[in-house]
């Protein structure tokens, strides 16, 4: 069953039960924004030096100096 709507037959038709979940809900999505930008942050990093990596192979192939 969805979970505002469980919340508020679990209470017995009582709106507070479906007030609690939305803001369990809301609480919980305040704490983990903090981890999905940490991963997003260090992905983004991993794809900088990634392409760093790419763009010096292509130049020494070519026969270009690479300076690092």
């Amino acid at each position: 069953m969805p979970p505002i709507i469980s919340g508020f037959l679990a209470t017995g038709s009582h709106i507070s039960g479906a007030v609690l979940q939305i803001g369990l809900f809301v609480l919980d999505t305040l704490l983990y924004i903090p981890f999905f930008k940490l991963v997003d942050r260090q992905r983004q990093m991993l794809e900088g030096e990634t392409l760093a990596d790419e763009t010096s192979e292509e130049k020494a192939f070519e026969g270009q100096s690479v300076e690092a």
